[in-house]
């Protein structure tokens, strides 16, 4: 990754410190911020890698997708889709000192507090404690050239230096030039893919229709009175219908309900309750509820493309079940194959 210094970076940041303000435009500054306000976003390496909420670089999948949430103490960088509060937001193992690993923590621990990112030059720095650290690759720190140059067998391996970690640096010693890309998923919604590419749209699942409001989805991330965030999944056409657990059951109902709160999507799990109770299927494809330990279906997320399509699912049911053109039934089936096929190489 291109690595630059305090000085270069300095340049740029009066000029572009209004792109980091078109970021985060809406970004709600009470305690309950809700993410459905905010930018959705993957900051993306040059090498194609995207930074996790565990403070590794890996596959851009919706497992990286994060957003900036104002908190009263502080920007937190706060996963999109995790369901457990213990490892909901990118944390510093050492809040304040000039090195610092990163890590998946609570959205209220030290190191997750006082977050910024910065443009400089149409590229962005993740930095924290006011601009005095910088993440950069491990490979491209001071620490991991260091350890490079010496011809000590074995100098080269460190358990916590890892070729895709994250380190925090002084930003004097430089940072990694990234780029933030915005995910969609507050433009367009998405849809929940099973197993078998099939689209889960509630309580079934059924053959993939991006133009169908019943299987396109959207997520909400609001903070508890502790700190601790909650997500629930709603309905992308009525936002107070949400992803239900009662018991083992599975439905759509009010948002306000205490089983529309508390959902995650990690590790192939659609889950409740802080990851405990996962969503399974039974051999009729009926959705039902039951302890992540014993059983849960894989899901991956499928972005929409289309404007069409995005368009179609938004409207009222009434409305999108009479979309009937031709150009907009091939859009649909197109969008569908894509999804199934970027699936299969977790790519969505």
């Amino acid at each position: 990754p291109r690595h630059v210094t305090m000085a270069t970076m300095v340049r740029g940041l009066l000029a572009c410190v209004l792109g980091v303000a078109a970021l985060l435009a809406g970004v709600a500054h009470a305690q309950s911020t809700e993410t459905d306000r905010l930018a959705a976003f993957y900051i993306q390496d040059r090498d194609g890698a995207c930074l996790l909420p565990s403070g590794r670089f890996g596959a851009c999948t919706h497992e990286a997708i994060m957003v900036h949430a104002k908190r009263r103490d502080g920007f937190s960088l706060v996963s999109l889709l995790e369901p457990e509060s213990r490892r909901a937001c990118l944390s510093r193992t050492s809040c304040h000192g000039q090195q610092s690993g990163l890590t998946a923590d609570k959205c209220g621990s030290c190191g997750s507090k006082h977050w910024e990112l910065i443009g400089a030059q149409g590229h962005y720095f993740v930095t924290s404690d006011k601009k005095k650290q910088c993440l950069t690759r491990a490979l491209q720190s001071v620490q991991g050239q260091k350890a490079l140059r010496q011809k000590k067998k074995g100098a080269a391996y460190d358990s916590k230096m890892l070729f895709n970690s994250a380190v925090m640096q002084s930003c004097e010693e430089g940072g990694a030039s990234l780029q933030v890309e915005n995910s969609g998923v507050h433009d367009r919604g998405f849809l929940l893919l099973g197993s078998d590419s099939t689209c889960f749209d509630g309580t079934i699942f059924r053959r993939c229709d991006p133009s169908s409001p019943s299987q396109v989805w959207g997520v909400r991330v609001a903070f508890t009175s502790k700190g601790d965030p909650t997500r629930s999944f709603h309905r992308w056409s009525d936002p107070t219908k949400c992803l239900v657990r009662e018991g083992s059951k599975i439905s759509v109902g009010k948002c306000t309900d205490s089983g529309a709160k508390r959902w995650g999507l990690q590790r192939g799990q659609l889950s409740q309750g802080d990851g405990a109770f996962c969503v399974v299927r039974d051999l009729k494809s009926n959705a039902h509820a039951q302890k992540c330990s014993t059983g849960f279906e894989y899901f991956q997320m499928g972005m929409r493309k289309t404007d069409a399509i995005a368009a179609a699912a938004g409207s009222s049911p009434a409305s999108g079940s009479g979309a009937s053109s031709s150009s907009s039934a091939s859009a649909a089936s197109s969008d569908a194959a894509t999804f199934r096929e970027r699936a299969r190489y977790g790519q969505v």
